[in-house]
């Protein structure tokens, strides 16, 4: 599971440092899945204890730009125990 996450993490974050132009569709969550639907295709499967709370965009140098993608697990008293980001 740990090998899995970092390889994720490492294939996204660079896909995300490349430039925005030319993507068709952009990145989207459907039911708890990232989905990339092209350069490159990826689906990111996220456990259902897990909330998708939104996309944070960010810029850096002027140079690239990509989004963040956020779930928690959190208690119900909203103190996030958890969290998965795609970048």
């Amino acid at each position: 599971m740990r090998y899995t996450f970092l390889g994720c993490l490492v294939v996204l974050s660079l896909w995300a440092a490349g430039p925005l132009q030319g993507r068709d569709q952009p990145p989207r969550v459907e039911r708890n899945t990232f989905v990339s639907a092209a350069k490159p295709k990826i689906r990111v499967k996220v456990e259902r204890n897990f909330k998708y709370v939104g996309s944070v965009p960010f810029t850096i140098d002027d140079q690239a730009q990509g989004s963040r993608y956020v779930f928690v697990r959190a208690t119900r008293d909203k103190h996030i125990r958890q969290m998965f980001i795609i970048q």
